[in-house]
């Protein structure tokens, strides 16, 4: 962070007492700050402390605030996140005020930051404590950006390495053998999972303004990263939304048949008929999954995977590319 110091002798004082006094002047994060003195001595002890407290990364002229109170200003200027989003956000930062609620955000330095990851070992999957390190590095960036930090502690701290994504599909068979052992309402939610690759949340809040049958489409608008997206409606899919049950008091497409009132999950429903239809190895999830793979296998390039699932960058659908052309590679032997 720039900060440059400078001292002026005053020449052209309006009164007398202020002839020959010494004038500090510092810049930090690009706003100034002015302090006079009697004694050039008394000046440059000020610039001392100025520049002994930014290099512990503490902002000099800001008063201090503790994490826990900090961590309420980031949520209350979060307003901009989703719903969920926000909730998760809340959830980790009641965990990281376990550790960190307490000590002055000031005084937090990496070495508390990577005491703090020991803490996680062994507790949660190296993904998500990514996720809390992720949180932590973004608070402190806020912390600095608002002026409450010179610098952010989260210096030279690492990430911990991922496994490799799960990369389960269900085949057109296993499909077809699970969905006699669904009620309607999984039936349903399965088949959009498995045409459009939409997640579980966003299949749960899907309405029925949502769908355009007549044209052929589907606008997801309740999605992670808060963008809608559009996708194609499959043949299949429309076939089965226009045949199937709507309440007449829901405007949930996936409703208790009974009330008509949007359900919170299908767990139970879902891990029974997997396990009567013996099916292994396989999560809801794996739905969008078989989806994105099925669009590289059709030789859909990236940009449209990208774009029809909903992922944030074209790193995240890399790992259907070898899919793609091992289809490709397989369609070209049939040649011989």
């Amino acid at each position: 962070m720039g900060m440059s110091i400078r001292f002026i002798k005053s020449r052209s004082a309006k009164t007398r007492r202020w002839k020959g006094k010494w004038q500090a002047e510092v810049c930090i994060q690009g706003e100034r700050h002015r302090k006079n003195f009697l004694k050039k001595k008394d000046a440059e002890e000020w610039e001392h402390w100025v520049r002994d407290q930014t290099r512990q990364g503490i902002h000099p002229f800001e008063r201090p605030i503790r994490f826990k109170d900090f961590a309420e200003k980031y949520l209350d200027r979060s307003s901009h996140k989703t719903p969920k989003t926000l909730n998760t956000d809340r959830s980790r930062i009641k965990y990281l005020n376990e550790f960190f609620g307490d000590k002055l955000l000031s005084s937090i330095n990496p070495g508390m930051i990577e005491e703090f990851k020991i803490t996680l070992e062994g507790k949660v999957s190296p993904a998500t404590m990514n996720h809390y390190l992720k949180l932590l590095r973004a608070m402190f960036r806020k912390a600095e950006f608002w002026g409450y930090l010179v610098r952010s502690p989260f210096q030279g701290i690492s990430f911990y390495r991922e496994p490799p994504g799960r990369e389960r599909v269900l085949a057109k068979e296993e499909l077809e053998k699970l969905l006699p052992y669904c009620n309607p309402t999984v039936r349903l939610a399965i088949l959009i999972g498995y045409f459009s690759g939409m997640r579980k949340g966003e299949i749960l809040n899907l309405r029925w303004d949502d769908l355009d049958l007549r044209n052929g489409f589907i606008t997801i608008r309740s999605t992670k990263s808060g963008e809608a997206r559009t996708v194609p409606l499959n043949p299949v899919l429309a076939k089965e939304l226009k045949n199937f049950p709507r309440h007449l008091k829901s405007k949930y497409v996936i409703h208790d048949p009974n009330s008509g009132e949007p359900i919170g999950d299908f767990k139970k429903a879902w891990g029974n008929a997997v396990k009567k239809a013996g099916i292994e190895n396989f999560h809801f999830h794996d739905l969008r999954h078989s989806f994105a793979s099925n669009l590289a296998m059709s030789g859909a390039d990236p940009l449209t995977i990208k774009r029809f699932t909903g992922h944030k960058t074209l790193a995240m659908v890399s790992r259907y590319a070898h899919i793609s052309d091992g289809h490709l590679q397989e369609a070209i032997s049939r040649l011989a």
